[in-house]
């Protein structure tokens, strides 16, 4: 009767079940997720009157005209997009730390573009701080900081 029973290696069990409590409690931690917003006022369609100074696109388009306009279109091509998009930066830091307040970036986005490009851009502006963006119709601008 007790020639079939097998001699069980106790340090190896005991090791198997250490391993498998850790594993439970060990990897059961909780990461908190990181969550973040911008807060983006979009601009009216309406057209101002003369007296009052609302946000809306019209404004957008009357202090475009006065600056010179750096162009950069957004298509269906996700790898030159991205190419594209840091070119972007380069040229809203570039805006920026020269302090060249006579320019902006327009970007014209078309109907082929991602929403993740879109966001991309969101956050190109929010990671370099970048003061004054606005996005209306089928356009998203970046300005160069106002002098002080």
């Amino acid at each position: 009767m007790f020639r079939n029973l097998k001699l069980i290696y106790s340090p190896g069990l005991i090791s198997l079940l250490a391993l498998l409590i850790f594993l439970c409690f060990g990897l059961k931690r909780v990461i908190p997720k990181r969550e973040s917003f911008i807060t983006y006022f979009a601009p009216k369609d309406t057209r101002p009157h003369d007296w009052s100074k609302i946000f809306s696109k019209y404004i957008i388009i009357d202090e475009i005209k006065k600056k010179r306009k750096i162009q950069i279109t957004l298509d269906d091509d996700r790898f030159t997009n991205k190419k594209k998009i840091n070119l972007i930066r380069y040229e809203a830091q570039k805006i920026k730390f020269t302090n060249d307040y006579s320019a902006v970036v327009l970007i014209t986005l078309t109907n082929e573009i991602t929403y993740g490009e879109f966001v991309s851009l969101l956050n190109m502006c929010q990671m370099d701080d970048h003061k004054r963006f606005a996005a209306f119709d089928d356009k998203f601008v970046i300005f160069g900081n106002t002098p002080q």
